[in-house]
């Protein structure tokens, strides 16, 4: 398979599961859909650390640094029906700081509770949303909370 192929047979994303000092996650809105909450996180840069381009998606995204604490989540799958398949790499970081800025892709953000998360209070996916749905919102607030104890 060519080069060309291989670039358009998946994309490769990052995200961040964002923690405050009140153990609340970090969710903004989407404007174009899914127009849901979700972590921040997009599409590596061609060449780009995964590292590297995970802080700089939420310095774009959310206008805040983040320390990274470590990796989360790996997936893959389609987000939505017409959409390529996806492979992300999503990870646990706390935030340095929580003055939000956020980009022209959301139009909102929360600092969601794990019991928020469970009570669907806010629009997530609920099934087969990969690191964006209910289960894999808990199991990174179950992940924070072990690196805590």
């Amino acid at each position: 398979m060519s080069d060309k192929q291989d670039s358009r047979s998946h994309r490769v994303l990052v995200g961040a599961y964002i923690f405050d000092s009140d153990e609340r996650m970090l969710l903004l809105k989407r404007n174009n859909p899914p127009k849901i909450y979700a972590p921040p996180g997009g599409r590596l840069l061609p060449g780009e650390n995964p590292t590297d381009g995970i802080i700089r998606e939420v310095k774009e995204e959310a206008g805040i640094d983040i320390e990274l604490l470590g990796p989360a989540l790996i997936w893959f799958g389609k987000l939505m029906e017409n959409s390529p398949p996806y492979l992300s790499i999503d990870f646990l970081a706390r935030a340095k700081n929580t003055d939000i800025q956020l980009s022209e892709e959301h139009n909102d953000f929360v600092w969601s509770s794990v019991d928020e998360i469970i009570s669907k209070r806010i629009k997530t996916i609920t099934e087969n949303g990969y690191g964006y749905d209910i289960k894999s919102l808990i199991q990174a607030f179950e992940l924070y909370n072990n690196l805590l104890i």
